[in-house]
């Protein structure tokens, strides 16, 4: 059966209607870390010491040196990036 196969990632289908929504998943992820943030799904350790979202909720940490801060949406990402720049 035809298959499809991610280039950079491990997803593999057989419906070719799902690889337009894996290519917005990866674009959106694109743009989170374009943004200056790491996303975390409630399934995903995130490794920040004492995040009380690790595991529990998707979230996303800046990645923009040791700052760490947590964002849980893309409006507080903007918030928080607003920050940075005026600093």
């Amino acid at each position: 059966a035809n298959h499809f196969h991610c280039l950079k990632c491990p997803f593999i289908c057989t419906d070719s209607s799902k690889v337009t929504a894996h290519r917005k998943h990866h674009a959106n992820i694109e743009q989170i870390r374009a943004n200056g943030f790491e996303k975390f799904t409630a399934n995903t350790a995130c490794e920040q010491k004492a995040c009380g979202y690790s595991e529990k909720q998707t979230h996303y940490h800046c990645s923009n040196g040791d700052c760490g801060a947590v964002a849980l949406s893309a409006t507080q990402m903007h918030s928080h990036n607003m920050k940075h720049a005026s600093s």
